[in-house]
């Protein structure tokens, strides 16, 4: 009768010599060069899950204030926004609208060199608490580069010496959205409005005026 030892040797023999006879595996689908890089996928996955993470909140967007990525959005119906401005008409064309009432009320104060009890013509300068908010040190409406608004309309020379916080609800869903991450909206010189300019501007990183193209509106 044979041990247990030399039957199973041979069989083992024979799984191995089988084994190693099973070429290298391959991936399911093979990798064109115009397919999406697997290693490039690997390398961004840090950043695209931050982008992900950080959208809609302050930190990230703080913190990686240019912002790189648009992502489809939607507002559902009865949603809250807030507008701070010097006047108490109602937000007429394109105007930006905040989520967070403590944003817009950083805005709701007259317009930059109007403080009210100030004397005209007092000179320049803010005695404490005077001045506009730290983060706030420009009008909420855009200029133009010639000095005009960019709404186009006139300078009122009798303007009101108040801030108006102006609260909003929406009245449907809005669903054709498109949110652009970072500090997009800040009017800064450090490239925040990069891609705001160039969806909603058409501007270019070498051009300073908008290429003039027809919009059509749905």
């Amino acid at each position: 009768m044979l041990s247990p030892s030399l039957i199973l040797a041979p069989l083992l023999l024979s799984l191995f010599i089988s084994a190693s006879a099973v070429p290298g595996q391959s991936p399911l689908l093979v990798h064109q060069s115009s397919d999406p890089s697997i290693e490039n996928a690997r390398v961004n996955a840090p950043a695209v899950f931050n982008a992900i993470h950080s959208s809609m909140r302050q930190w990230g967007s703080s913190l990686k204030h240019n912002g790189m990525s648009f992502f489809p959005a939607t507002v559902p119906k009865g949603t809250l926004l807030y507008h701070g401005t010097h006047t108490p008409e109602p937000v007429k064309g394109m105007e930006w609208l905040a989520f967070e009432v403590e944003h817009a009320e950083m805005f709701a104060r007259p317009r930059r060199g109007h403080v009210p009890g100030s004397r005209p013509g007092g000179g320049h300068g803010h005695g404490p608490g005077k001045g506009p908010p730290p983060h706030a040190r420009m009008d909420s409406r855009p200029k133009s580069p010639h000095g005009g608004n960019v709404h186009g309309d006139a300078e009122d020379k009798d303007e009101d010496s108040h801030g108006y916080l102006h609260t909003y609800r929406t009245s449907r869903s809005l669903t054709k959205l498109l949110y652009i991450d970072g500090m997009s909206a800040g009017k800064t010189s450090m490239g925040t409005l990069d891609s705001t300019d160039y969806v909603i501007r058409n501007l270019s990183h070498a051009s300073t005026e908008p290429n003039h193209v027809s919009v059509t509106k749905r």
